[in-house]
């Protein structure tokens, strides 16, 4: 098997695990993506300087499947970042309902000029 019908099925592989991504096992998904995108970028270091008809055409489909995988993955990103930034934010509401009366006061400050 050369490499690029060994990129074609890495590819395939990981348009599969991105389809079938849920929140409840990101983070077994997360691995098998990383797993299958360092094995592929080691296949991609061993891709020969000229192509055939053959490697072209599984190339063509491997920029097709590149272009449905960038969006899931770019979907999966901002999954984690919007559970981030909730996180942020509970954890920032309930420092706040320990300790209401710590920090700067939020209406302002009240200054008694007296003569």
């Amino acid at each position: 098997m050369d490499a690029v019908e060994k990129i074609y099925e890495l590819t395939m592989a990981l348009q599969q695990s991105i389809s079938e991504y849920h929140k409840e096992a990101r983070d077994e998904t997360i691995e098998q993506i990383q797993s299958l995108l360092a094995e592929r970028g080691e296949w991609m270091k061993k891709l020969p300087p000229s192509y055939s008809t053959e490697q072209k055409a599984l190339g063509k489909k491997i920029v097709e499947l590149n272009q449905v995988i960038d969006p899931g993955l770019k979907s999966i990103c901002n999954d984690i970042r919007n559970d981030l930034i909730m996180l942020k934010r509970k954890r920032k509401t309930s420092h706040r309902y320990r300790n209401p009366y710590q920090g700067p006061p939020v209406d302002g400050m009240f200054l008694d000029k007296k003569e």
